[in-house]
């Protein structure tokens, strides 16, 4: 069981992003977006992902450890040096 099928997730409303801030104010109490379940996507999978954002709600996971992301400034970024 993963974090968010056990913790009600706060509106951007009640949790607004703020960068740089190193502290949460997280309330449990204004929790409103429940996860019912989860599902992998088999990395690559058009098929897979298409049907995935057809069910719901669908996130994805970047691997931007490289120097590719790091030195990204603009536009399509198409590179093998992407990884997985």
């Amino acid at each position: 069981m993963t974090y968010l099928e056990t913790h009600a997730q706060e509106l951007t409303s009640d949790y607004p992003y703020k960068a740089m801030t190193a502290t949460c104010s997280a309330v449990a109490s204004k929790g409103k977006v429940e996860v019912k379940a989860i599902a992998n996507v088999t990395p690559s999978s058009v098929a897979q992902l298409k049907a995935a954002i057809a069910k719901g709600p669908t996130s994805v996971t970047v691997e931007a450890d490289t120097y590719v992301f790091q030195g990204y400034t603009g536009g399509i970024l198409n590179s093998a040096d992407c990884g997985t």
